[in-house]
């Protein structure tokens, strides 16, 4: 798992997705299950994938479109000769009903003599929230993809979770190296464990119903998730005491008040400048 600790805190829907999606197996897995065959034996394409947790109305199309120009750009920067084929793909697993339509639609009736005019491009739908279980569970040829799906859509569910914990976590697959799958299992278990209702002791109650060893490496994510929530609540608490100590005492050099708090010099000269910034 390579995401920070900090980042799955602050963007669990976001860092987990992110995490996921960037393995190639999955990311192959989502294309076999979404893209018809005949554009899966064509050309060498871009994939542009989105994700949301909930509804930004038309401002899609605005943010797709963006990313695509953002890639044309790329393009004319490297001197390519050609624009990059991308396919954007929009990953929705909301709980309001959203279903954007083609960009055309947004424009109303155009007279035909205009419709030329009109900016047009399609991406591809993967909507969670109108997705049946069944559905899901069927993908018997994507059983890496079954189980991010079914995180995805049920995670914040306290049944679902303390039903299918052991399900959703173990992910097994002929032919990959044991430390992508227990990648896929470190970055799942840490968003139900920042998503789900579930607190502390009733995830490792959950926990102790998972194979020895996978229950072990909860214990080092925990541990090292723990720690570094630690760590970063102690730089937070000096952190307001320099403010007070500074705003009492602005005189005091860097020098002698990082020796008083035994802290690093920079930091007092961090938070100084925040101070001053301030005033």
């Amino acid at each position: 798992m390579n995401a920070s600790f900090d980042l799955f805190r602050s963007r669990p829907h976001d860092t987990y997705f992110e995490q996921v999606f960037k393995v190639q197996p999955v990311a192959l897995q989502l294309l076999q299950q979404f893209l018809p065959p005949a554009q899966l034996a064509t050309l060498k394409v871009c994939l542009l994938l989105e994700h949301k947790s909930g509804s930004t109305g038309r401002r899609i199309y605005v943010q797709l479109g963006n990313y695509l120009r953002g890639v044309q750009d790329e393009d004319i920067s490297q001197q390519r000769s050609r624009f990059t084929l991308t396919i954007p793909i929009l990953f929705y697993h909301g709980k309001t009903p959203w279903s954007p339509g083609p960009l055309r639609e947004e424009y109303g009736i155009v007279p035909e003599a205009l419709s030329n005019y009109i900016p047009h491009f399609d991406f591809l739908q993967i909507n969670l929230q109108v997705m049946h279980d069944e559905e899901i569970r069927g993908m018997q040829d994507a059983m890496l993809l079954r189980n991010i799906f079914l995180v995805f859509k049920h995670a914040r569910e306290e049944e679902f979770v303390r039903r299918h914990f052991s399900d959703v976590l173990i992910f097994v697959q002929e032919n990959l190296p044991e430390e992508v799958l227990t990648g896929l299992f470190q970055a799942t278990f840490l968003y139900l464990h920042l998503v789900s209702p579930l607190n502390k002791h009733d995830i490792m109650e959950l926990v102790e119903t998972l194979p020895s060893e996978l229950e072990h490496n909860v214990q080092t994510i925990f541990e090292q998730f723990m720690e570094e929530g630690y760590e970063k609540g102690i730089e937070k608490g000096i952190e307001k005491l320099l403010i007070t100590f500074l705003k009492k005492n602005p005189a005091w050099t860097d020098q002698a008040v990082a020796d008083c708090f035994d802290i690093p010099v920079s930091t007092v000269k961090k938070v100084r400048l925040a101070l001053n910034e301030q005033v």
